[in-house]
């Protein structure tokens, strides 16, 4: 058997490139038509060994192909800010590794970079500190956690201040003609300790903190018929990190009946007075 050695295929065709524009002529023929785009390559610099070549390349380049020459293997880079397939970004630069010595040289286009800046892919991370965020107050169902998102676009950031949070309690402290409609019976805003300074219910906790009592008439009227009553705190339903607090009662049926319910920065002894002296202005 006759072994036939072949020449290693060196391209002369190096410093172009080719686009194929396909036209078709007719449903079984088409015809093919290269166009050459010639780039011009200017010398950047040269260093002493290919490690400090491919050091010196930056994140923004990846590899695209290789060329042997005479002069050498010509190891080209594409701009990676754009789509492998797809348009080429039309600044490239390329490594040649020289055939005679060790030096390497890096040359690259006279051209301006023209990629198309795609849109952020997968999740934002201004969207992933609010998801964050909401995780840590309890939201972590992904139905639940998009419909926050939502509420948050249009109505802004959940995260308030004490000083809005008793604007707001203040204009919705009037009872409603509506007897379904919820507003606020009581609220308390502490700043730095002061209902503390001298009690015996010392928290061991400082800080400012908040008491808010809700409710609605028609809620307020089962406690006259009441003779007993349920108080709790939730950690599955929360409120910016905060539990909520549940008054109510129960009938012979064994149904729980809500009177109304509390948001507390703490679940002390004095929060709870809180919500039954709530009940006492409610009747």
């Amino acid at each position: 058997m006759e072994v036939v050695q072949v020449a290693q295929y060196e391209s002369d065709t190096s410093n172009e490139e080719f686009v194929e524009e396909n036209y078709r002529i007719n449903e079984n023929e088409k015809l093919s038509k290269k166009k050459k785009l010639k780039k011009c390559w200017i010398k950047e610099r040269t260093l002493d060994t290919a490690a400090e070549a491919e050091a010196s390349i930056l994140d923004q380049w990846s590899k695209y192909y290789t060329n042997h020459t005479e002069n050498g293997r010509m190891v080209y880079y594409r701009c990676n800010k754009a789509k492998l397939r797809g348009p080429q970004c039309s600044v490239s630069i390329y490594l040649l590794y020289h055939a005679d010595h060790d030096k390497v040289t890096i040359y690259k286009t006279e051209a301006e970079h023209d990629h198309h800046v795609d849109k952020v892919r997968g999740i934002d991370e201004n969207v992933k500190k609010c998801i964050e965020e909401l995780f840590n107050d309890g939201i972590m169902k992904p139905k639940q956690i998009i419909r926050a998102l939502q509420a948050r676009k249009k109505y802004g950031s959940h995260k308030i201040s004490l000083g809005e949070l008793e604007q707001r309690c203040e204009n919705n402290k009037n009872i409603p003609t509506d007897e379904n409609e919820s507003f606020v019976v009581s609220y308390k805003i502490l700043y730095n300790d002061e209902e503390y300074e001298d009690d015996e219910d010392v928290e061991d906790d400082g800080g400012n903190k908040f008491r808010i009592f809700i409710s609605s008439v028609r809620l307020l009227g089962i406690i006259s018929m009441s003779s007993h009553l349920c108080s709790d705190a939730t950690y599955k339903l929360v409120w910016q990190g905060f539990p909520v607090l549940i008054i109510g009662t129960t009938d012979l049926n064994k149904a729980f009946h809500p009177f109304g319910l509390a948001i507390c920065s703490n679940e002390k002894t004095k929060d709870f007075e809180f919500i039954f002296n709530c009940i006492q202005i409610g009747l």
